[in-house]
């Protein structure tokens, strides 16, 4: 909860043991505000909390603020490490903790929750109905062999009419006559015969 300070430090070229730190903040009226490490800080305000804090921190010698401006006066042999970092999060309420609690937190922890995530797996991995399985293919033959997609493809129109084919060529081959001549040999009348036509008995001259 709430924004960080942007901060520009600056070291004074006068005197080395000083330090400026511009924010883009107003952290007082116009006022100035003075702080000592010798003196206690009291006061709840932004500016008394700030200096509370970089005194507290250590190698700090006196502060003093104005405005967006804060001024640090550094004990002889201290530098300025982490007073930046103090002003940035003097509005930050909340600080991150880290990532790994937030995502702990959505994993189930009673066996209620474990039941009901695995109830509701089934229905998340169901398959698509439009989705045909696949044909099963044999042991000897690889999935993407010719043999293989001929087995697992249905039979077409001109497959069937090859097979007949071949079933009437095996008949001729064993003897078999045309069925076609035996149905003209059948539909021939008894007066076709010459033979037949003639009288077996003549009458007597």
């Amino acid at each position: 909860m709430g924004q960080p300070i942007v901060v520009i430090e600056t070291a004074s070229a006068v005197n080395p043991g000083m330090v400026r730190f511009q924010t883009n903040r107003a952290l007082t009226g116009m006022s100035h505000e003075r702080y000592a490490a010798s003196v206690e800080v009291r006061g709840d305000r932004p500016p008394d909390e700030l200096a509370r804090r970089m005194l507290a921190h250590g190698g700090v010698e006196a502060i003093h603020i104005n405005g967006s401006v804060v001024t640090v006066d550094l004990t002889k042999g201290h530098d300025t490490a982490g007073l930046k970092e103090i002003i940035e999060t003097l509005f930050i309420h909340y600080p991150a903790t880290g990532t790994d609690d937030v995502a702990d937190a959505d994993q189930p922890t009673s066996d209620g929750e474990l039941a009901e995530q695995a109830a509701a797996a089934p229905a998340d991995s169901a398959p698509d109905p439009d989705h045909e399985p696949a044909q099963p293919v044999s042991a000897g033959e690889p999935a993407d062999s010719p043999a293989a997609a001929a087995e697992s493809s249905p039979p077409s129109a001109a497959d069937a009419t090859d097979a007949t084919d071949a079933t009437d060529a095996a008949g001729y081959a064993d003897g078999a006559t045309d069925p076609g001549e035996g149905a003209d040999a059948d539909s021939s009348s008894p007066g076709d015969d010459p033979a037949a036509d003639e009288d077996p008995d003549p009458p007597p001259s």
